[in-house]
């Protein structure tokens, strides 16, 4: 018992690892550089007993995070014996969770893994990144629900704390000055040549992040350009 208390080791043997936390989570808790608090509202028993299953299975989770960092703790807070708490919080259902870091808070309405890594970003990001995907040239749509829309890649991305836009840049004639990334994902048709030097000096001047999704048999014109930086 002293030897497994003073070194925590486990071993996920289930086939899909549903008790190990994903990559991301563990790069986000390993990033960490400043305490992070989160408080579940949870009831300890319901007449249907689901509320102490959820309750425990929070607490599992919180158990996986705290392992892999230090500067995380958690604590549940059962409403129904702290009522103040929870008005204060505005907290009226069960299953509430936030995450809180230094004045920057983050509610939680669905507790998955997912959710909490997501609201670990945004409390613990110290600027807002913003990712332009282009437009124009048959791209695939992010205000689309469509199967070929990108909609959900959208909100997964908002979901995470980056500002997604769209830019139709032979319009503007510039990427903008906030841009973290530029997306081009599947042009039907050619970008036009003063596009291409834009994107050159994004990448290689302004030190900007460049996705390329190219469809088969169509050429984007970025061809010569990504030959350069050696990808075919």
């Amino acid at each position: 018992n002293f030897l497994s208390y003073r070194h925590h080791w486990e071993k996920d043997i289930t086939e899909g690892a549903i008790h190990s936390l994903s990559q991301q989570t563990l790069d986000v808790l390993e990033a960490l550089e400043e305490d992070v608090h989160v408080t579940g509202f949870y009831k300890q028993m319901d007449a249907a007993g689901e509320a102490f299953r959820t309750r425990e299975t929070f607490m599992a989770l919180m158990d996986r995070y705290e392992v892999h960092s230090p500067l995380l703790t958690s604590e549940v807070i059962d409403p129904d014996i702290e009522p103040a708490q929870a008005i204060d919080r505005g907290v009226f259902q069960n299953g509430v969770v936030f995450v809180t870091c230094g004045d920057r808070e983050e509610r939680v309405m669905v507790p998955d893994e997912n959710a909490l890594t997501n609201a670990l970003i945004k409390v613990t990001r110290q600027e807002t990144k913003t990712v332009y995907f282009l437009a124009g040239h048959g791209e695939h749509d992010i205000t689309s629900s469509d199967p070929l829309g990108y909609s959900e890649v959208k909100s997964k991305l908002e979901a995470s704390g980056f500002i997604v836009e769209e830019l139709e840049l032979y319009r503007v004639g510039l990427i903008p000055a906030d841009a973290t990334v530029l997306v081009v994902a599947g042009p039907a048709t050619t970008l036009l040549p003063t596009e291409v030097p834009m994107i050159r000096d994004f990448v290689e001047r302004r030190g900007g992040g460049l996705m390329v999704l190219l469809e088969p048999e169509v050429d984007s014109g970025l061809e010569d350009l990504l030959r350069g930086w050696g990808i075919e």
